[in-house]
């Protein structure tokens, strides 16, 4: 259950007056959030992205495949940059401006008018999303007691990793409903999420310091 318990663990020697006794649910939740929509929007546009270049777009029959591979080399190739970007700018920047970069990316991609748009959205969103999951884990254990830091990240991770069957399924309700245009635009709002969620998770660091 979700909910705030005592730390049961016994303390080591010297260590009592510095064991926590619950878990730190106010940057636990907001990095649980900045997972969760970091997965939403990464395994939405690999699962729906081929629909939409081919069937939306009118490409012809494997022109899909683009969608995905753009998403999944961009992402390696960004995500093999993370440590670099973290050590030049901080964690909780990464994550941010990241997050608005993928914002960025499904909306172009919502409103593309053919391929080569399309990908330069997908591109975006990629960029945007490679960095989001280790950079938001790495925040986490740097505010988190060593002794809860193990509970705390699956905790974070719990919350964090629904959106990886969420997204695909989220996008497909409502792409029947009302197209994978709109549907992509609901991805954006998601997205935009990880906005407040950084917010809160520094202001709970300035409370703490």
């Amino acid at each position: 259950m979700l909910r705030d318990g005592p730390w049961a663990d016994e303390p080591e020697d010297g260590e009592e007056e510095d064991k926590p006794r619950h878990l730190p649910w106010a940057a636990i939740l907001p990095v649980g959030v900045m997972i969760f929509v970091a997965f939403v929007g990464e395994n939405s546009i690999e699962s729906w992205s081929a629909l939409f270049l081919e069937r939306e777009l009118g490409g012809a029959t494997g022109d899909g495949g683009f969608g995905p591979a753009m998403l999944g080399f961009i992402m390696c190739a960004f995500r093999l940059l993370g440590q670099v970007t973290t050590q030049r700018f901080g964690e909780a920047r990464v994550v941010l401006f990241s997050g608005i970069l993928g914002v960025i990316g499904a909306l172009t991609l919502s409103q593309a008018p053919d391929r080569s748009v399309a990908l330069l959205g997908i591109a975006l969103m990629a960029v945007g999303m490679a960095v989001i999951v280790p950079t938001a884990t790495s925040l986490l254990g740097k505010r988190v007691h060593r002794r809860a830091l193990n509970v705390a990240v699956s905790r974070a991770w719990m919350i964090g990793f629904t959106g990886f069957f969420v997204g695909p399924s989220l996008i497909g309700s409502i792409s029947e409903a009302y197209g994978l245009r709109v549907a992509f635009v609901m991805v954006a709002a998601t997205i935009a999420l990880i906005v407040p969620a950084v917010w809160q998770f520094e202001r709970g660091k300035a409370v703490r310091d």
